[in-house]
């Protein structure tokens, strides 16, 4: 009952981490990426690069299939947005090969990836930042600055405060842009894990961003607040989560709490959870031996710093290194 993830990209750790948490129980994680020079493939057991035509998906899908297989894979998850979507669709078809998806409920995934819908949902149930749906509702109903980013973006591509008339303009044409209320303030994010069986949040983990780059946490104090943990607690009522889930909030000048986003799969700051004793990992074990977690929620030490820095990987004669 082996393990894979699928574009692990740059998440050296938390290969790592999975590789470490697998092997001690006898388990071996596998790695797939389209991109042979993505540093995170090489830390798992074994790695497979394959290539991924955009315009026939399902034939990617039956790769994924067949390599499961072949490695004896029987849990599954992918670390980027748009697959969460692809393999939602095609949940069945991997049920049916007896693999197990680490995934949120279909409705769920939809509804988060575009950022537009989920504020439409959920603007009644919690505090969010007034939202528009086109330039001309923008216009009409915010002011001056205004946070405009992608309706269904990922890693914070396209996303751009707004400060001049002039600059709003040039989105007068453009589609695919959603517009915010500016919310001046303190940037949060939250590592939650919605257990795999009973569906409840198990675990969590606060984190105040201090520096973000390429749409991820790069330097972060850890925290813990009871007003965030009951807006938190909302998602469990509302949504069918699964697994680990990252969302994003502001806490304004005046202390107010803003949801921004809710994406289902595992943030780029995990690393910081896991350091102070979050273990998301061993939760998904677990529930993968068929044991359903009991929630434990708040334990582990506030201001402990996380700050990432550059490491170098290189691959001579098929051996790992890091410099």
């Amino acid at each position: 009952m082996n393990f894979m993830i699928l574009s692990p990209g740059r998440r050296c750790e938390l290969i790592k981490y999975f590789k470490c948490a697998l092997n001690e129980r006898g388990r071996s994680l596998v790695t797939l990426d389209m991109d042979k020079y993505a540093p995170a493939l090489y830390f798992s057991d074994k790695w497979h690069v394959v290539a991924k035509d955009f315009a026939n998906l399902e034939n990617y899908v039956d790769i994924i299939v067949d390599v499961c297989k072949k490695e004896q894979v029987s849990f599954l998850m992918t670390l980027i947005d748009p697959e969460l979507e692809l393999l939602s669709r095609y949940r069945r078809h991997f049920e049916d090969n007896k693999i197990n998806l680490i995934l949120s409920g279909e409705n769920d995934i939809k509804m988060t990836m575009d950022k537009y819908e989920f504020y439409l949902f959920y603007k009644d149930r919690t505090n969010l930042a007034k939202t528009c749906r086109d330039y001309a509702e923008a216009i009409r109903e915010l002011m001056l600055p205004i946070f405009v980013k992608m309706r269904s973006g990922s890693a914070s591509m396209g996303a751009v405060k707004i400060s001049s008339k002039k600059e709003l303009e040039g989105y007068s044409s453009k589609n695919n842009f959603m517009f915010q209320e500016y919310i001046k303030g303190r940037e949060i994010g939250i590592d939650v894990y919605f257990d795999l069986i009973s569906g409840r949040i198990v675990s969590l983990f606060m984190k105040e961003k201090l520096a973000m780059r390429s749409g991820e946490t790069d330097k972060s104090i850890s925290i813990f607040r009871l007003d965030i943990l009951d807006e938190i607690i909302k998602l469990e009522k509302y949504w069918n989560f699964r697994g680990p889930v990252d969302v994003d909030m502001f806490i304004s000048e005046d202390g107010k709490i803003f949801i921004n986003e809710v994406n289902p799969r595992f943030g780029g700051g995990y690393a910081h959870a896991h350091f102070c004793g979050i273990d998301f990992i061993k939760l998904i074990i677990n529930n993968m031996n068929g044991y359903e977690n009991v929630p434990n929620i708040g334990n582990y030490k506030s201001d402990v710093v996380m700050m990432k820095s550059n490491k170098f990987t290189f691959i001579c004669e098929g051996a790992i290194h890091e410099g």
